[in-house]
């Protein structure tokens, strides 16, 4: 049970205990990880068990909580479109000064969302809905030790969409290469960087919804280095970029193949030098 009293949690505890088809509460997120301290950007993962969803939906929760917190600054809704026999539906209230994520479920999908949630931690449970269950901690979005395959797709992946960069840069498609640096190259870069890095805690930490916990993995120097690979206004800072990327890989490639007892791809140097090549003989360097 979550004993720590939070003026939050209290409130939605009274709304829900107005709703006498809650039997059950629920608390997830950084709120609940042993390993995080919550701040004021923090969000109330709220899962509320409900014999009756319609009816629960019909208590109108976000306008209840707009009565104690103030206006809705903005909601969404993202459960709108689902078929009505999913089973649970959820509010995203951002409020002035609090963001509540509010979740009803039917009470027979307790079991279910207990093995999928990380952390999910019991607030009350007079009808002892929850007894027996427990949630997976926050391991479970950390990274799992690749194996071959795993390491080598991460290899061809990387070095294979840095071409799609360079054709861009050498077109003078700036948004197409930032893209690609964005959504492809970077991406791999910081899976390796996690294939490194991760090996000596066994693959237990997290990179967090958005990689935020990056840094926890890197020196201030080598998380600076890094950063500079968001430099994308021109072209000329794009190419910089995905060098420095492909510079990166290359050095925590090494490191983690020699962890893991792989080896870098053969044709790791020779894309790294047709990208430098190519970026000069077409002037973008």
């Amino acid at each position: 049970m979550h004993s720590i009293y939070d003026p939050i949690l209290a409130l939605l505890r009274d709304l829900a205990e107005q709703d006498g088809n809650i039997q059950a509460a629920a608390l997830s997120g950084s709120r609940t990880d042993p390993g995080r301290t919550p701040d004021g950007f923090s969000d109330y993962d709220i899962v509320l068990f409900t014999g009756n969803l319609t009816a629960s939906m019909a208590q109108n929760y976000p306008a209840r909580l707009e009565e104690q917190l103030g206006p809705l600054l903005i909601m969404q809704q993202p459960d709108r479109e689902e078929n009505e026999n999913s089973g649970y539906y959820t509010y995203l209230c951002q409020f002035a000064d609090c963001r509540i994520d509010l979740r009803l479920m039917r009470c027979d999908l307790a079991a279910w969302y207990f093995s999928v949630e990380p952390g999910l931690t019991v607030l009350w449970d007079e009808a002892q809905l929850c007894q027996g269950l427990t949630a997976p901690g926050p391991e479970l979005f950390a990274l799992h030790r690749p194996d071959r395959t795993a390491f080598e797709n991460c290899c061809n992946e990387f070095f294979w969409t840095a071409l799609y960069v360079v054709k861009g840069l050498c077109r003078g498609q700036l948004d197409y290469a930032a893209w690609h640096i964005d959504r492809c190259v970077r991406a791999e870069l910081i899976r390796m960087i996690g294939f490194d890095r991760c090996f000596e805690s066994g693959y237990t930490l997290p990179l967090g919804v958005g990689n935020k916990y990056l840094p926890q993995l890197l020196t201030a120097e080598e998380h600076t280095e890094f950063a500079a690979t968001y430099s994308l206004g021109s072209l000329r800072d794009c190419a910089d970029a995905l060098l420095l990327a492909i510079r990166l890989f290359l050095h925590y490639g090494k490191s983690a193949a020699k962890k893991l007892g792989f080896s870098l791809p053969d044709y790791a140097l020779p894309v790294q030098n047709t990208c430098r090549r190519l970026l000069g003989q077409y002037h973008v360097l």
